[in-house]
């Protein structure tokens, strides 16, 4: 029971404490609110062009956000505005053709053009290729502040207004089969106009100035608003503001072709050459092993063929003095001659039997031959 109550004084004696310091801080300090930026919310953060579009829209357009282009299937009517300011190069000629059959009826298109690269890994822009527009690399990088004039398309041809615009320096636009009727600056310039059908095509160098971080700098607010109420097009505006990337198998077979051709050729290659038969087909059907003897048979004939009859002749020779030297201990000590004296004494050596042991010749013939192996078995046999 002393134990259980002084753990419980022990507890109430901690808690106390930490009750003391929770209210020195709280009364200790004073409170203080700052305003902290975060940057944009979740919404802008997705969508790079969500001011463009409210802007539009607090100045009486419908507006209506696309994520990509292959959702792009819906278009407005002949009066409506189509805005694409994010990259086309997964856009293919179907998606391309569809929007200028759109635009040729009474639409309004607003594109950017791509920048110049490699003509290796270039991907064809199909919207512009079909409408005549290219573009030229300058020494110039990045985005500047362009002097655009731009034309309000009214009867009166003479109110043109001047804006500071946000755009692409580094490359310019080039009428390669068409001629803009509208273009500015005139000098390299970085925004064209063109009739197609009956509606019309604008292509800029670039679209920072719809962007959230841009559109309240220079004039840019003021170039959107007179771009989507161009011929006082009043109708329903659709602004794409993600792009769709091209699968992996696409982008490979576009831009890196020639490194599939030699990987297929160094695969065909490779099962080329381990395919590659060396000699006969050998027939395993039958498992059957060869005998010990068929062996030795067929290592004798290749041996007598070559011309080798003394290699045969000397290892016959050789298991001879092997089982004489068994039998006498200091047959390794004598010579030749006292060999030969040896094995008259004991075994009473025939003339044959002595040619057939110590004999040499430069070529074997096979009478002679035969009769000197059956000399030599027989003495072996007689040791």
């Amino acid at each position: 029971m002393t134990r259980r109550l002084r753990g419980a004084g022990i507890a109430a004696a901690v808690l106390g404490a930490l009750a003391l310091l929770v209210a020195g801080f709280l009364f200790g300090f004073e409170r203080e609110t700052r305003r902290v930026e975060v940057g944009y919310g979740p919404e802008a953060r997705q969508n790079d062009y969500l001011a463009a579009g409210r802007l539009m829209k607090r100045l009486g357009l419908e507006v209506a956000f696309v994520a990509d282009l292959t959702l792009l299937t819906d278009l407005p009517g002949p009066d409506g505005t189509v805005f694409i300011p994010v990259s086309r190069r997964a856009q293919t000629k179907v998606q391309s053709d569809f929007l200028l059959g759109w635009v040729a009826e009474g639409g309004s298109l607003i594109v950017t053009a791509e920048a110049p690269v490699a003509v290796a890994t270039a991907a064809s822009d199909y919207l512009l290729d079909a409408v005549g527009i290219g573009t030229e690399q300058h020494a110039e990088s990045g985005a500047g502040v362009v002097s655009v004039m731009f034309h309000r398309f009214t009867p009166d041809w003479k109110k043109e207004n001047e804006f500071s615009v946000e755009l692409d320096t580094s490359f310019t636009l080039v009428e390669r089969q068409v001629w803009a009727f509208w273009k500015s600056p005139l000098s390299r310039p970085k925004m064209l106009h063109l009739w197609h059908g009956q509606g019309t095509l604008t292509v800029l160098t670039g679209a920072e100035f719809m962007r959230n971080s841009r559109l309240t700098s220079a004039d840019n607010a003021a170039f959107l608003w007179n771009l989507a109420t161009k011929l006082d097009h009043a109708g329903p505006v659709l602004l794409v503001h993600g792009q769709a990337s091209p699968s992996l198998i696409s982008l490979v077979v576009s831009r890196f072709w020639p490194l599939l051709i030699g990987l297929g050729f160094s695969i065909a290659v490779v099962v080329w050459s381990s395919a590659v038969r060396l000699g006969p087909v050998i027939d395993g059907s039958d498992t059957e092993r060869r005998s010990l003897i068929e062996h030795i048979d067929a290592g004798g004939n290749f041996l007598w063929r070559r011309g080798h009859a003394r290699i045969l002749l000397d290892a016959v020779r050789q298991a001879v003095m092997k089982s004489v030297s068994a039998r006498h201990p200091s047959w390794a000590r004598l010579s030749r001659v006292e060999r030969g004296e040896r094995l008259d004494a004991a075994l009473g050596l025939t003339h044959q039997q002595r040619q057939a042991l110590f004999g040499e010749r430069k070529k074997w013939k096979e009478k002679p031959f035969v009769a000197a192996i059956s000399e030599l078995e027989r003495i072996r046999s007689s040791v």
